[in-house]
């Protein structure tokens, strides 16, 4: 397993390092003699980590398998509150029927037809069918619709977790109520969680594939270059491996400038910068798609809005001003209710393309609210993306680790992590440890 990216709270986890892990201070010891550098040192930042996350309460999982593990957690809750409703609801909405049905026959015979009609308009349910969420009128009684009505029930909870609450299906007994009630608190934190994680994994996929590399690395010379010269003195350096979690001291900064400065000017330009990073097996990526968030995500949401609009004008056969007003609606969880899908296939159609689009708004918002963070550093993340690290990066990290003037055992976070490089072999392999 490889690490591509750190979270780290440290404020949660304050304790000092170095009692917690002897044997990694002494395989430390043992892997570096003066400036040398063993073979071992490829291998000894992640054994080593390991061999620390038990004491540390270090939970190590991959990104993407979390997020897939989020998704079926969250179909799984929906599905069981789901099952729950439509076996309430369903008894439930047989005698409403059989009430609603009896008296729109007697009001039938007492009025003209044009007036009769105009009242089921206004009412919007058939006068002999009745309500056909969770049953369905079999020319004698009603009975429960299964799987349709399951796909119903599902439809409902999933727009009660994600606050869109159209209310064109609303509970009508106690027992709905209470498990609506239920459905929303347990639901709403998990389908933001989700839909979020979704949409962002989705966003980083479309963004590695049209983000080129060139581009990744001007990204991150524009972010790191503060006076807008076009290169990267060693203070702007400094901050670039820094905010990867890469604390280099003054001395190594001197030499990494002093090895891949071919033109002997001080600084790094573009050319030169991607040549240390690549060398060094440092990946920018993270930070430029951090960067470049909000444009990638408002261009995809964009795009994905006017392609749900046409979906929903088609499915929902409602007007181009409609299918809008809908889209709208539906993305922004205002959720009328004026406009809903009526039928069972129809409503489960629909349920993944909104969830889509619920997250693409959330991380449009998440990236402008982030674009107004002014600090070099990435609030609460350490991006540690190597590929195949060098004995340099290696070197240097470790020599800056063994020169701490404070007694091992004060050593803190940040100084282990400093430590902890590993292979990265594959380029979407996103691992995320929280402590």
């Amino acid at each position: 397993m490889s690490i591509s990216m750190i979270s780290i709270n440290e404020e949660s986890n304050p304790k000092p390092l170095g009692a917690l892990t002897p044997k990694f201070m002494e395989r430390v010891d043992n892997a570096f003699v003066g400036n040398e550098t063993s073979p071992e040192m490829e291998s000894i930042a992640m054994e080593a980590f390991k061999d620390s996350a038990y004491f540390l309460g270090i939970k190590v999982k991959n990104k993407g398998r979390a997020t897939l593990y989020f998704l079926i957690f969250f179909v799984l809750t929906l599905c069981l509150f789901a099952v729950l409703l439509m076996y309430i609801e369903g008894p439930a909405e047989v005698a409403f029927n059989r009430e609603y049905t009896s008296m729109m026959a007697q009001i039938k015979a007492n009025l003209t037809s044009e007036a009769f009609d105009e009242l089921v308009h206004l009412i919007g349910i058939d006068p002999v069918l009745g309500l056909q969420n969770f049953v369905e009128f079999d020319g004698v009684d009603w009975a429960t619709r299964g799987f349709s009505a399951f796909i119903t029930s599902f439809y409902v909870t999933f727009t009660m977790s994600t606050t869109i609450g159209y209310g064109d299906v609303p509970p009508l007994t106690n027992g709905g109520k209470i498990i609506s009630v239920f459905t929303i608190l347990v639901t709403i934190p998990i389908a933001v969680i989700t839909y979020v994680r979704v949409a962002d994994w989705i966003l980083v996929k479309i963004m590695k594939v049209f983000l080129k590399q060139s581009q990744v690395f001007q990204t991150a010379l524009n972010k790191f270059d503060t006076d807008n010269n076009g290169t990267l003195d060693k203070e702007e350096l400094h901050g670039a491996f820094g905010t990867l979690g890469l604390l280099i001291s003054s001395d190594d900064l001197d030499l990494i400038i002093s090895k891949y400065d071919a033109d002997g000017n001080g600084v790094l330009d573009i050319d030169e910068f991607a040549d240390a990073a690549n060398s060094l097996g440092v990946e920018f990526g993270p930070v430029a798609r951090d960067t470049l968030k909000l444009y990638f995500s408002s261009f995809l949401l964009g795009g994905y809005t006017v392609l749900f609009c046409i979906i929903s004008g088609l499915a929902l056969n409602i007007s181009a001003v409609d299918s809008i007003y809908y889209t709208v609606v539906t993305f922004t969880t205002v959720g009328l209710g004026d406009i809903t899908p009526q039928s069972p296939g129809v409503r489960g159609a629909l349920i993944l393309p909104i969830f889509v689009g619920l997250g693409l708004l959330a991380l449009v918002i998440q990236a402008v609210t982030a674009s107004y963070n002014t600090k070099p550093e990435v609030q609460g993340k350490k991006y540690v993306a190597h590929k195949k690290p060098s004995n340099l990066l290696t070197q240097q990290s470790s020599r800056l680790y063994l020169r701490q003037e404070s007694p091992r055992s004060e050593v803190s976070q940040s100084d282990f992590f400093d430590v902890v490089t590993s292979t990265h072999e594959e380029d979407d392999e996103y691992t995320e440890a929280i402590i």
